[in-house]
Parts: C-alpha cells; structure tokens; sequence
C-alpha cells in the first residue's frame, strides 16, 4: 500500500485556542502519522501528515473542521500540497512519520 504525504497550512484564529492540540487528536483517532507547529505569523498552523490516499486528506480536513465548530479555532483557509510539490519541502518536514506529534514552535 503506497502512502501519500502532505503538507496541510490552516490559516485563521489557530495559535492560542488548542488548535494543534485539536489536530492531533483527530490524527491519532484517525490513525494519521505527522506532525503540527504553530508557524511564525500567528495566523497560521502547519500539519505535515502521512495519510493512506486522497480521500482520507479530505476526511482529515473535515473532522478537523467540523470538530473545530464547538471550539474557539476558526478557520478561514486551507491549502494542501502533495510531495511532489514545491511548497511541500518549504516548511519543516518531519523526520519519521512514525507518530503524530505537537512541534515547538
């Protein structure tokens, strides 16, 4: 089974309301190996996530969405890149996607 990783930025209210805390658990009940850290604007997280294929990126994306409406996270934007693409390489890529894991900012 070929695994596919991507680079998942949320940008909206998501540092300072739990929100990578929020990520993480829905990765681990998902089953969905990566990392999350707060990126450097304020306004943005970034998730670097091994998932099975496309549609579970999009399930990923959902519950995160979706379980984010009974919270103080908003989010107003998403952008996913694949790893065959630029901006993929661009943050900081995990080590080992062995676990899901909340990185220092």
């Amino acid at each position: 089974l070929l695994a596919m990783k991507a680079r998942i930025i949320l940008e909206g209210i998501v540092q300072g309301v739990n929100c990578r805390t929020h990520v993480k658990r829905i990765a681990d009940h998902m089953k969905i190996s990566g990392s999350v850290r707060n990126l450097p604007n304020e306004s943005e997280i970034d998730i670097y996530a091994q998932f099975k294929n496309s549609q579970q990126i999009t399930d990923f994306i959902s519950a995160i969405k979706r379980e984010a409406e009974s919270t103080s996270i908003q989010i107003y934007g998403v952008r996913v890149f694949t790893e065959n693409h630029e901006e993929y390489a661009q943050g900081k890529v995990p080590s080992d996607f062995n676990s899901f894991r909340i990185e220092r900012s």
